[in-house]
């Protein structure tokens, strides 16, 4: 859910229409520094999501989105809360699953806008 990749991407699922062994695509790296995330806490109990959420948030913090996009921040802030509440109620993932996805696209599009914003 990235408009484009960090250095540590190093390859993007397509369908097979080519033979992509052999071909070459350019990818922008390094675009992102992402050396300032905190690693995440409790991550062995924490399913992925709940983690990806967690990195999201923190890169669209990072980004001042904040300053530079507050509605869609506060949306991914709100988003993040209403994770995290169910995460300390112990909520099934196949109902954590869909609020950590929601945190990540408004933490992602808290960047993009702020990034546009710059």
């Amino acid at each position: 859910m990235v408009d484009r990749p960090s250095s540590a991407i190093v390859f993007k699922s397509q369908s097979p229409q080519t033979d992509l062994r052999r071909k070459t695509v350019a990818v922008e790296v390094g675009a992102y520094d992402y050396s300032q995330l905190k690693p995440p806490s409790g991550a062995a109990a924490a399913s992925s999501s709940v983690i990806q959420a967690r990195a999201a948030f923190q890169i669209a913090q990072a980004a001042g989105a904040d300053r530079l996009a507050p509605s869609d921040f506060r949306n991914a802030q709100v988003a993040i809360g209403a994770m995290e509440e169910m995460v300390n109620r112990f909520a099934p993932l196949d109902i954590l699953w869909p609020t950590a996805n929601e945190a990540i696209r408004w933490s992602q599009r808290a960047v993009t806008t702020a990034r546009a914003n710059r």
